[in-house]
């Protein structure tokens, strides 16, 4: 039987389940002590929309799906909503992806840090303000996403200086957005933290960005 964990992997993964149904479920498996459940019965429990019931219903009895999460269990690292290590902040978000694919070291969540969102035709003043601002004695850490301009400048910064960044994606791990900026995100991922809501092999597209950036 697959874990608590694992369940809401493969729902993540399937076609036709959305985020808020996706934490309905998370709820309901908070105080569940049976979850050997069918499709049919995660859709009634999370009141997915009876229009998505065959999408999801197939998507989640397939051998394609069973060999993706396999996929991800070997070479992803990632914890759910229900977990302790989960980032605080982001439950406090209107709605917190209930699965969270990471590299990197989950601790640097608990430091003080701060967001930087900037223009991505950032200029040299961009960078000047960067270094003052973490250069302050307070500021241990940033996060930010990885597009070019003022979030990659932000990175950059930070590990120039010795600090430990935390990247949000909005894409899979093993894919690079903007494509220039795949050894900045392996640095991020090796010193500090990446993290993303979206399976490996997930590209970007231009919903996945305004989610990201409440993370």
């Amino acid at each position: 039987m697959l874990t608590k964990k694992q369940l809401l992997l493969k729902v993540h993964l399937a076609d036709g389940f959305g985020p808020i149904s996706e934490l309905r479920l998370a709820a309901w498996l908070v105080t569940s002590h049976n979850w050997a459940l069918s499709a049919l019965e995660i859709a009634q429990i999370a009141c997915l929309p009876e229009r998505y019931w065959l999408t999801f219903q197939t998507s989640f009895d397939s051998l394609a799906l069973q060999q993706k999460c396999a996929t991800h269990e070997r070479y992803v690292q990632y914890l759910t909503i229900l977990e302790a290590d989960y980032p605080q902040r982001l439950l406090e978000t209107h709605c917190p992806p209930t699965v969270l694919f990471y590299r990197g070291d989950l601790s640097v969540l608990k430091q003080p840090c701060v967001a930087v969102v900037g223009a991505r035709q950032a200029t040299e003043y961009t960078k000047q303000a960067l270094q003052h601002l973490l250069g302050l004695p307070q500021t241990t850490t940033i996060i930010s996403g990885l597009a070019q301009g003022a979030d990659a400048m932000a990175h950059e910064v930070a590990l120039q200086k010795g600090l430990r960044p935390i990247g949000v994606i909005g894409t899979g791990l093993n894919c690079y957005y903007p494509p220039q900026n795949e050894h900045l995100q392996q640095a991020v991922a090796e010193k500090g933290l990446l993290i993303s809501e979206y399976g490996l092999d997930v590209t970007a597209k231009k919903h996945h960005f305004p989610a990201r950036e409440v993370m």
